[in-house]
């Protein structure tokens, strides 16, 4: 296994990368980020390394896992320090979208490993992958709090184009409750539920090893088709 720590010790559970193959890579990200507490520092360094591996010609998938359940007893933000993304003057666009827009164009198939409490820009991620599974204790929220701002309403679109049962989807959004593991595959926002995280990593990186085995040109061509077949979703 190859380790690329982008980070001292003290933050390695923050944003942690392997490259367990050398044809994949694993990004891990714990609590301190999955949280929403998603900083400038954090959304540059992931965009950044989306751009890299998109066009990177070793890296044939990417493994991103998702972890809300990780306590750290330190963590030194500027460890992480990146310049930051201002906000677009025109678009009004924030670190986060810059973030997003990057994995939602990624050339490589990207396989979302979700474990935890899921809302917001956890919810955009694992929608912009290729392939979603989680945890049997996973849970995700759409809403959190009474508000309904532009962020909001870009999750609900793009978790409407993922999901399969619709009406099932609508009755959690409206009553404000998150949906369990088992119900995030029967919208068919998920495609398997493990039993811990240890075992959806596995299964993750099966999925990437046997995709990174397959010729380059076709997989990012099939994907790209899928990620293309999507249309907006109507509440």
């Amino acid at each position: 296994m190859v380790e690329f720590e982008l980070v001292p010790d003290t933050t390695k559970a923050s944003l942690y990368i392997t490259f367990p193959e050398l044809d994949y890579v694993v990004i891990e990200l714990n609590s301190l980020v999955s949280q929403d507490g998603y900083t400038d520092a954090i959304c540059s360094r992931l965009r950044e390394l989306f751009c890299l591996f998109s066009k990177d010609p070793l890296v044939r998938a990417v493994l991103i896992s998702i972890d809300t359940t990780t306590e750290l007893d330190t963590f030194n933000p500027m460890a992480l320090w990146v310049p930051e993304l201002n906000p677009d003057p025109n678009t009004g666009k924030q670190g986060s979208d810059f973030m997003l827009e990057a994995i939602r164009n990624c050339s490589k198939p990207i396989i979302c490993v979700n474990h935890g409490k899921m809302s917001r820009t956890n919810l955009q991620i694992a929608s912009a992958s290729s392939i979603r599974i989680c945890t049997s204790d996973s849970r995700f929220c759409i809403r959190d709090d009474e508000q309904v701002d532009n962020k909001l309403v870009d999750v609900l679109q793009e978790i409407l184009q993922t999901t399969e049962n619709k009406s099932l989807l609508r009755q959690f959004v409206l009553t404000g409750k998150p949906f369990p593991a088992d119900v995030a595959k029967q919208l068919g926002f998920v495609s398997g539920v493990w039993k811990t995280k240890s075992e959806a990593l596995d299964e993750g990186r099966r999925l990437a090893k046997a995709i990174a085995e397959r010729r380059v040109d076709v997989v990012q061509k099939l994907a790209a088709e899928m990620k293309g077949s999507g249309k907006p979703g109507k509440l």
